[in-house]
């Protein structure tokens, strides 16, 4: 967003627009957190750059392979 000095109202207007266009994706990755879509999460965060190489390293190779998979699957 750019500078907003004296246009209040459009700035808000226009984080109002991004939340609304990026709403599937928010829901997408934070709503019905459960075992069964566990892989599908984490495989989203990393793909908007919430988790790292790193971070995932830290999870068993059977779930970077799940996430590695479902991510060259997504593109």
């Amino acid at each position: 967003m750019q500078k907003r000095e004296g246009r209040n109202h459009e700035a808000y207007l226009e984080l109002w627009d991004l939340l609304h266009k990026e709403d599937d994706k928010i829901a997408f990755m934070f709503d019905d957190l459960k075992r069964s879509t566990a892989f599908f999460k984490l495989a989203a965060w990393q793909s908007h750059g919430l988790v790292s190489e790193r971070d995932l390293a830290l999870f068993t190779e059977e779930t970077q392979d799940a996430v590695k998979a479902i991510n060259e699957y997504a593109r």
